[in-house]
């Protein structure tokens, strides 16, 4: 295995990717990018208005891939 990801429709129009990750025999060769530029590929064919994913602040080569492809960081904080 290389690398997986996928998506799931939360709406018609929104979609939740999931599960990004790269074996780490591949890391640094840009599989990543290439997962994600296939997950927004599919929204758009799928006319979905949005993608949405949740992260863990400790995956920083995820924090940064984020950015590059306009998702934007909104933190939830947790309620007790």
């Amino acid at each position: 295995m290389i690398g997986t990801v996928g998506m799931i429709k939360r709406k018609p129009e929104i979609f939740e990717l999931v599960k990004l990750a790269v074996t780490p025999k591949y890391k640094g060769q840009h599989v990543s990018r290439k997962l994600m530029e296939k997950c927004i590929a599919f929204a758009q064919e799928n006319k979905a208005q949005k993608i949405i994913l949740y992260t863990n602040h400790k995956l920083a080569p995820a924090i940064g891939l984020y950015p590059k492809y306009g998702f934007q960081n909104i933190v939830l904080t947790e309620t007790k």
